[in-house]
Order: C-alpha cells, then sequence, then structure tokens
C-alpha cells in the first residue's frame, strides 16, 4: 500500500514527466502480487499537480477523484492478459484491455501477437458539447522473431 504523493505508471492513469517537474497524483494504491503471475491494482485519488502549474489542482480544473483498478496475468511462458478500469470524476471514464501471445515456430523462431484496446468515455459537463465523447483505440502487432 502506498499513500502520499505519487508517479502512477499505468495503463488508466500515468503521469507525465515531459516537463522540469513531473506531474503527481496524491492518494491510496494498493498493489498486490501474492499470486505468482497475478498483478494487481487499485487506487483511489483526490488530487494532482499538474507539471505546468506549481501546487495541487489548477484553478478550473480542480479533481474530484480518481478510482482504479485491474491487473495482469501471465497465464504461461506464451500467453498474458491486462484489463484495468478507471473513473476520473466528472472528466471521463478510461478502459484498456490487452492480450499478448507468443507462438512458437521452429528453434529460435517465434511470432508474437499483441493487441491493445483503449477507450475513453468523456462526459458532457467535461467536454462542453451537450453529449459525451467516446474515443476509442485499438492496435494489434505482429512481429515474427
Amino acid at each position: 500500500m502506498k499513500y502520499g504523493d505519487q508517479l502512477p505508471a499505468l495503463p488508466v492513469l500515468s503521469y507525465d514527466s515531459s516537463r522540469l517537474l513531473p506531474q503527481t497524483f496524491r492518494g491510496i494504491l494498493l498493489e498486490s502480487g501474492e499470486i505468482d503471475g497475478l498483478s494487481l491494482h487499485a487506487g483511489h485519488f483526490t488530487a494532482q499537480n499538474d507539471n505546468n502549474h506549481s501546487g495541487r489542482d489548477v484553478p478550473g480544473r480542480e479533481l474530484d477523484s480518481i478510482e482504479l483498478i485491474g491487473g495482469s496475468y501471465v497465464f504461461s511462458d506464451h500467453l498474458s492478459a491486462t484489463l484495468y478500469f478507471s473513473d476520473i470524476e466528472a472528466v471521463a471514464r478510461k478502459r484498456y484491455a490487452n492480450i499478448a501471445w507468443r507462438l512458437p515456430l521452429a528453434e529460435e523462431r517465434s511470432l508474437e501477437l499483441d493487441f491493445d484496446f483503449y477507450r475513453t468515455r468523456y462526459d458532457r459537463d467535461y467536454t462542453q458539447t451537450g453529449k459525451d465523447e467516446d474515443n476509442r483505440i485499438w492496435s494489434l502487432m505482429a512481429t515474427y522473431h
């Protein structure tokens, strides 16, 4: 369990380090690796500092809360899956899924398939358009080794 200012690097909540001072999030993050191959995260954050502003929560863009849950599981040397959800109150709901599969073809040769899916649904009050905005991004990468 971690509490305080943090630099999360998760698929649905990740800090930005592109400026001199990195973006941080204040809250609690629970991590578990108790089961071999299984990594779990659950968190509740109530403040952030943007890397282009000193202090907490930029006026007009205050953070109410971010809730997140997710994890990844390594089924075998050839297959793993990841699933994460977050809810940024009054801003967006994010979803992420990943499946990575490696197919051995011959000695020292394999085909790797990596599928990612992101979905972000922005709240109508946040977009100021009178409707929710829905963004979906997916990718499939195949690599032959």
